[in-house]
């Protein structure tokens, strides 16, 4: 059983509202990659892409054994 990597916009418009998305910081030289990150990998959209991504390939496994 390979690894899938899916792609598509939805995937991208997501990551790219998360990279956008500005955190204040005591200094304003600090970046907050990993809020950012940890954000982003937290999201409620994130998830629901996953469990999208999930579905689909359920969907291929249902198939599969039939």
């Amino acid at each position: 059983m390979g690894i899938n990597y899916y792609t598509s916009e939805s995937l991208q418009r997501i990551a790219n509202k998360w990279a956008a998305k500005e955190y204040k910081a005591y200094e304003p030289s600090d970046k907050l990659y990993l809020m950012k990150a940890l954000d982003f990998y937290n999201s409620k959209e994130l998830n629901n892409y996953i469990d999208s991504i999930r579905k689909i390939e359920y969907g291929k496994l249902w198939e599969a054994s039939d």
